[in-house]
C-alpha cells in the first residue's frame, strides 16, 4: 500500500487505518458525490485519498485543534483533488453550517475519557479522547448536515465502549472489519 507522505504535526502520527476506511469507502458509491465532509479532519488525509478515488465536487474538512492548521492546509494544497476544497479549524458544535452534504466520513477520537490512561500531552488528549455526550451531539449535528440521500461512515474500533454506547442511540451497520480492531461503519439514526 502506498502511503503519501502527509504533513503532520510533532505529536500526531495518522495511521495506515485512514488509508484503508478511504479506500473501502470510496468502493461503496457508483456515482460521483458533489459535495462530501470530513469531521475531526486531522491533518486530512482520510478526505483527501477519497477525493483521489471518487470524484468530489466540494470537500470539506473541519477540525478542531488550530495544532492542524498548517499541515491541514499544506495537504490540502498538495494532495486533494475534489474541484473545489476548504478547510475550518473549529468545534463542529459550535460552527453555523449552512450546507448540506451527500456524504460525511467521521474519524472520531476512538476512546471516552473515563477509557485508559490520558495522555499527559493535552494535544494528544483531544486526537485520541471524547466524551460519549458530545460524540452523541456531533452525531445529531451530522443527521441535520445530510442531504436526502446522503450517509454518514465512521471509522471505529470495533471493542471501544464508546462505539457500544453509540449503538444504543443509533443504528449502526459494520461494512468491515479490516484488522484486529478497528471496522467501517454506515450509520443511520433510530
Amino acid at each position: 500500500m502506498k502511503i503519501i507522505d502527509y504533513k503532520q504535526p510533532d505529536f500526531y502520527h495518522f495511521s495506515e487505518d485512514s488509508i484503508i476506511f478511504a479506500k473501502k469507502v470510496s468502493t461503496l458509491f457508483k456515482t460521483a458525490h458533489s459535495n462530501v465532509l470530513e469531521i475531526c479532519a486531522g491533518c486530512g488525509v482520510i478526505g483527501s485519498e477519497l477525493s483521489n478515488l471518487i470524484e468530489i465536487n466540494q470537500m470539506t474538512f473541519i477540525e478542531l485543534q488550530s495544532e492542524f492548521d498548517e499541515s491541514l492546509g499544506s495537504n490540502l494544497k498538495n494532495f486533494c483533488k475534489a474541484k473545489s476544497a476548504k478547510y475550518i479549524i473549529g468545534n463542529f458544535l459550535d460552527l453555523n453550517i449552512s450546507e448540506t452534504f451527500d456524504m460525511i466520513v467521521f474519524n472520531p477520537p476512538f476512546f471516552e475519557l473515563k477509557e485508559g490512561r490520558l495522555p499527559s500531552d493535552f494535544r494528544k488528549q483531544q486526537c485520541h479522547f471524547i466524551k460519549q455526550m458530545d460524540f452523541d451531539l456531533m452525531l445529531n449535528k451530522a443527521f441535520k448536515l445530510l442531504n436526502r440521500s446522503g450517509i454518514i461512515y465512521l471509522l471505529m474500533r470495533v471493542d471501544s465502549s464508546l462505539l457500544q454506547k453509540t449503538k444504543l442511540k443509533f443504528k449502526l451497520e459494520m461494512i468491515e472489519h479490516f484488522d484486529s480492531k478497528n471496522g467501517v461503519f454506515r450509520i443511520v439514526k433510530n
